[in-house]
C-alpha cells in the first residue's frame, strides 16, 4: 500500500514539476516573442529614420561634408556634382586643402588657412567663409562654406555646408566693372 502512495505522490510531484516548467518556457516564449516584435519594430523605426535624414542629405541643393581629422569622410551627391567627381572617394579620404588651389584669394596657403579655420570650427565656433575650391578638371569656382562642430557619440566632426556662388561673384565683378 506505501509503495502505491509513494508512487502516486512522486507522479503527483512530476507532473506539477513538468506543469511549473511547461508554464515557465511558456512564459520565456511569449516574452521572447514579445522583445523580439520589439526588436523588429525598432529596427523598422531606426531603418525609417536613417532613409528619412539620408533623403535629406542626398536632396540637399548645397554640398554636405563631414569632416574628422581634418579629411572628408563622408559627402552627398551635390558635393560630387559641384566638385565635378563621379567617385566618392575624389573627395572621401581628402582634406580640402587637395580640393582648392594652393593659395586662396587673399594669398593664405589654402592648407594654413583651412587648418586655422577648421580649428576654430573644433573649438566650438561656427565658421563662415569665401572660398576657393578646385573641381577635379582642375578648373575653380568660388565657395560660401558654413563649418560647426558636431559632437556623434565619442566622435568629433565637422560639418561642412558647400554653395557654389561663382555665378553671383562673377556677376559681381561685372557689376563692378560696369560702374567704372
Amino acid at each position: 500500500y506505501y509503495d502505491i502512495v509513494d508512487l502516486i505522490v512522486i507522479l503527483g510531484l512530476t507532473a506539477i514539476t513538468m506543469r511549473l516548467i511547461a508554464e515557465g518556457l511558456h512564459r520565456s516564449l511569449s516574452r521572447s516573442r514579445k522583445d523580439e516584435m520589439e526588436i523588429r519594430k525598432q529596427a523598422a523605426l531606426l531603418k525609417e529614420s536613417e532613409e528619412r535624414y539620408r533623403t535629406l542629405f542626398e536632396a540637399a541643393t548645397d554640398a554636405i561634408l563631414i569632416m574628422q581629422d581634418n579629411v572628408f569622410i563622408e559627402c552627398n551627391s551635390r558635393a560630387m556634382t559641384m566638385f565635378g567627381s563621379e567617385e566618392r572617394s575624389d573627395i572621401v579620404g581628402h582634406p580640402p586643402w587637395e580640393l582648392s588651389p594652393e593659395r586662396q584669394p587673399d594669398g593664405r596657403m589654402s592648407e594654413d588657412k583651412g587648418r586655422e579655420i577648421m580649428e576654430s570650427a573644433l573649438r566650438g565656433s561656427p565658421q563662415r567663409f569665401h572660398w576657393s575650391h578646385q573641381r577635379t578638371d582642375g578648373t575653380f569656382f568660388d565657395a560660401d562654406v558654413s563649418l560647426n562642430r558636431l559632437n556623434l557619440g565619442n566622435d568629433v566632426l565637422i560639418q561642412a555646408f558647400v554653395r557654389d556662388v561663382t555665378e553671383s561673384s562673377q556677376r559681381g565683378k561685372i557689376d563692378d566693372a560696369s560702374d567704372a
